[in-house]
Parts: C-alpha cells; sequence; structure tokens
C-alpha cells in the first residue's frame, strides 16, 4: 500500500473501540457509517473490471466479516441525478448490521452525479454525534472534491470540534500527485492513516487496516480539582516520563490532552497553564484505555535569599506537590537534577533549612526536584559570598608592640588572623593568631615599619575573607642630659621611649657598633636614670 487520494469516496466513519472515558455506556459500542461515492468516475476501469463492481465486491466481503456487536450505517451520494452536489442520501441508517442486506443494497447503487465527498464527510460525522463521542472517519476515493468545498478545512474543523475525531484516507487508483495531496490532508490533519490501493485485494488490505480496533490508550487530561471539569485549553503544556527507562516522551507539547498508546509501567506526568502547574505519578496497565488526570494549582515557587554567605545556614520558602521523595537543592548551575551541594526534603516542610557550600563566587541555583522523575519543576538563582567577618583594631602600632585585634567571623578550626606586609601575597600570614583563642586577640608588630594588612584567613574556603589596613610605626624615644660630665662620675639621663621589656639607655663612644653597651641602666629602674 501507497499514499494516495481518489473519487470512490467510501468514508467509514465511528467509534471502532470502546473508551474508558466515555460518559454514557452506549457510547463504548462500535458504530461505523461507510460513505460510499457513486458518482460518474466509479465506471472507469481497472484491468478491465469497473471500479464500481471492484467497490461492489470489496463492501461485500468487509460487511460479510462484520462484528454483528459493531453497528454500520451507510450513506451514498452520486446516486439519483446528474450534476446535483446535494445528491447525499442515508442509505441504511446506523445499525446491526444485515450483511446480506446490506451488499444488496450497494449492489443497486447506480453512479451517475458528482463528488460531494466533503459535505457527504460531514454529513457522517454529524450522524454520528462526532461532537460528544469519539469518532472515526474511513475514506476511500479515486479522484477529488467535484462540488466546490474544501475538504482540508473540514477536517481541520471536525478535528477542533470533534471529540477524539479521526480521518483515514484510502486512494483508489489515483496518480496524480495533486489529487493526492488535496485529499490527504483529512488524514494528515486529523492524525490519521493515509494509504493507496491499485486493486480490489490492495483495497480490502487497506479497509482492514484502517477498520481495526485500536490500540488501548492512555489520555493524559489536566483539571484545577480532582472532582471538577477537564481543561480544554491548547496551550497546556505537557511533560511524560517513562519512569522504568527514565526516558522523555513527551517535551513541551502544547494541547488540551496527551493521548498515547504506551506499554504498561510507571509514568510520571506534568501539567503547565500560565500561573498553574501540577504532576501526577502513576502505574498504567496498558490493556485498555484509561484516563489519568494532572490536578494544576498555582505554580512553584522558591523564596530564599539572593545571596548567601558560605557555610551559612539560610531558609528557603516554597510551594509545590509535596510527592513522596520531593526535595528542595542548592545546585550549581547546569548540572543535573540529581547533583546538588545541599537539599532538604519536602515532607519536613516549609520553609526548608539548607547550609550554603564552602566555594563562593561559583553560579549557583535554588531548585524545586520531583524526585519520581529526576525533573527540575522550579530554579531560582542564588549568590554565595565568602563568609562575613569583621575586624576592628587600632589604624596604628608601634613596632615590636601587641596589637589588641576583636573580631567577628565563622571561627572555625584553623582560622587566624595574620599582620603581614600590605604587598604581600595572602598566603603570606605574617604574625597571626588562631581564633580559636577568642575574641579580642592580641598579635605581636613586625619590627619593620611599614604599611601593614590585618587579614581573616578562613580555612574552609582556603581564603581571606576580610581585611583591614594597619600602619607599623617606628618607636619614639628621646633623651636628655647635660652636655660634659668628669670622667667616672654619674650622670642623670631623663628618657621617654616604649619601655618594652630589657629596654636600657647606654653611655658609649661616639661612633660605636650599636651592639655595643658601654656603661648602661634598664629603663624599667624609671626616668631620670644614672649612668656611670
Amino acid at each position: 500500500m501507497r499514499l494516495i487520494s481518489g473519487l470512490l469516496a467510501i468514508v467509514l466513519t465511528g467509534l471502532l473501540a470502546s473508551s474508558a472515558w466515555s460518559q454514557d455506556q452506549d457510547d463504548t459500542q462500535p458504530r461505523t457509517i461507510l460513505v460510499y461515492d457513486v458518482s460518474n468516475s466509479m465506471w472507469g476501469q481497472i484491468d478491465g473490471v469497473s471500479k464500481v463492481e471492484i467497490a461492489r465486491e470489496v463492501i461485500g466481503d468487509i460487511v460479510a466479516d462484520w462484528d454483528p456487536a459493531a453497528e454500520l450505517g451507510l450513506v451514498a451520494y452520486g446516486h439519483r441525478r446528474e450534476g446535483d452536489c446535494t445528491d447525499i442520501e442515508t442509505v441504511i441508517p446506523v445499525g446491526p448490521v444485515d450483511a446480506a442486506a446490506f451488499s444488496a443494497t450497494v449492489n443497486a447503487l447506480v453512479p451517475r452525479g458528482r463528488t460531494p465527498l466533503t459535505d457527504a464527510v460531514r454529513a457522517a460525522a454529524q450522524d454520528l454525534q462526532y461532537t460528544d463521542r469519539p469518532s472515526t472517519v474511513i475514506l476511500v476515493s479515486d479522484g477529488i472534491e467535484s462540488c466546490e468545498a474544501d475538504p482540508c478545512a473540514l477536517a481541520a474543523e471536525l478535528e477542533a470540534t470533534g471529540l477524539g475525531f479521526t480521518a483515514h484516507v484510502i486512494g483508489f487508483d489515483v496518480s496524480r500527485i495533486a489529487d493526492q495531496r488535496e485529499l490527504s490532508c483529512l488524514a494528515e490533519n486529523t492524525g490519521g492513516l493515509y494509504l493507496t490501493a491499485e486493486n480490489a485485494e490492495e483495497l480490502t488490505a487497506a479497509f482492514r487496516t484502517v477498520a481495526a480496533p485500536p490500540p488501548p490508550m492512555l489520555l493524559i487530561e489536566a483539571a484545577e480539582s480532582e472532582a471538577g471539569p477537564a481543561l480544554t485549553d491548547p496551550e497546556i503544556a505537557w511533560t511524560l516520563v517513562d519512569l522504568g527507562t527514565e526516558r522523555t516522551l513527551v517535551d513541551g507539547q502544547r494541547s488540551a490532552v496527551v493521548e498515547i498508546d504506551l506499554d504498561g509501567g510507571r509514568y510520571f506526568a506534568r501539567a503547565e497553564l500560565g500561573a498553574l502547574a501540577g504532576s501526577a505519578e502513576f502505574s498504567y496497565a496498558g490493556d485498555d484505555d484509561v484516563v489519568e488526570r494532572v490536578v494544576l494549582q498555582p505554580r512553584l515557587s522558591l523564596d530564599g535569599p539572593e545571596f548567601v554567605a558560605a557555610l551559612d545556614a539560610f531558609e528557603v520558602h516554597w510551594t509545590g506537590p509535596d510527592n513522596p521523595g520531593d526535595f528542595i537543592a542548592l545546585a550549581r548551575t547546569g548540572t543535573a537534577a540529581t547533583a546538588f551541594d545541599a537539599y532538604a526534603r519536602t515532607s519536613a516542610g516549609s520553609p526548608a533549612t539548607l547550609t550554603a557550600p564552602a566555594i563562593p563566587g561559583e553560579d549557583y541555583e535554588l531548585r524545586y526536584v520531583a524526585a519520581a522523575a529526576s525533573t527540575v519543576l522550579a530554579a531560582a538563582p542564588i549568590r554565595v559570598i565568602a563568609p562575613e567577618a569583621t575586624l576592628d583594631a587600632p589604624d596604628t602600632v608601634y613596632v615590636g608592640r601587641q596589637v589588641t585585634v576583636a573580631w567577628t567571623g565563622p571561627g572555625a578550626e584553623g582560622d587566624y588572623i595574620s599582620l603581614a606586609p600590605l604587598d604581600s601575597q595572602d598566603s603570606t600570614p605574617g604574625t597571626y593568631a588562631y581564633t580559636r583563642e577568642g575574641s579580642p586577640l592580641q598579635i605581636l608588630a613586625p619590627d619593620i615599619p611599614g604599611a601593614y594588612q590585618l587579614r581573616y584567613y578562613s580555612a574552609e574556603i582556603a581564603a581571606v575573607i576580610q581585611r583591614r589596613p594597619i600602619e607599623v610605626l617606628p618607636l619614639p624615644a628621646a633623651l636628655e642630659a647635660p652636655p660634659a660630665v668628669p670622667a667616672g662620675s654619674s650622670v642623670d639621663v631623663t628618657w621617654t621611649g616604649p619601655d618594652n621589656q630589657n629596654d636600657f639607655i647606654a653611655l658609649v663612644p661616639a661612633g660605636a657598633d650599636e651592639r655595643e653597651n658601654g656603661n648602661y641602666s634598664y629603663t624599667r629602674d624609671g626616668s631620670p636614670l644614672a649612668v656611670r
């Protein structure tokens, strides 16, 4: 069989299998209308046999094998008047099939008129109440519409207004590509099959293909409550994941419902519409038509800080489905849903408490993760910054003196505060004291005056997280004594200076090396000092 189009318009319209989402028990019974093209072109021949004779034989074989429980009707056109586009008649109403009588009626129809196949399909769909119950059309044609109607527009209309409407098309002895294209849209616009047939055997095979009961289908609908009406908005965005294989079957499809043929298994479905969103996890046996419902609620939300200090605990307020295993996570942007630096189960309630990672500066985001499908349902950016710390100390200190530093910060094991040259690397500790000794700390100033820096070094992130300048000054000192004294006498020296432990005042020959002590007295004895 090949894709085709044509003029023998035999249209089967109806419900070919029971539907689990039917509202009326009678709607589950198969009902079909055969629309039979009896236009003048049916006198054309294939291998010396007219197409009307081939059609009569094929229809006879089809109805002879028809399921007695499946009701069947017959609509014919072009069989009564020449040139009349209204020559459309319901010859046999839908009901139980009498195969012999049905065949006799078909055999009595004589080709005469034109091909109003578009209006004939419309009439058949209306007979079967296509807006209230699933309907299938099977069109077999050897030519195109001849009554200035548009079958493509009709297909779009029936698809939009019908309940699960489908049209199949079988082209019988159609050679022109343009004719095939005109009729193929009936199938393409409604999700049906498009087949070709060039003789009785292929026509019979095509009939049996499109008339076979459809496979069991899973229909997923959305609603704002469990008991409320299903939403019909075609802008609902759908996601469907096979939880067994973790394969995404539907990704962002926009439609009122999802209708799909699936094997049995566990599945995860999510629907989003404007400010509403919802998800559901369910099992599907795959052996019957089933409806699953996704209840939409106000869209997921994540309300956390815009930035957080490394290693700090913080809260995230959230709304969402709270399905088993769902969690709130902090993760690096762009990583998989299963990769995260911190998380809290939604079962613990809102707000969730997380602890920021140790490494600041990277791109992070907060996530609501659906555990069943390992899917990120919502995300919000967050910036991780260095831990906060403060340093309070004098602006200056004299060389060799202790400087008092009050601090706040993480105080983690290994943290320390250093006093190092301003232009040195952060890895240069200089003089330092560990924060475990408490606040304030005493840090010894270096012996060389100059520009220095106090630094809080965080061992967790191996980085300086706070710094402040401090200047190390030369020690102030002054000496006052008489310009001359007798040799061997004692001279009184008045002095000022730092008075560090073991500082002393010495009397040495002018120009002597600084390491030469001469006669001296310790400053701890006060001022003035007596030096011999």
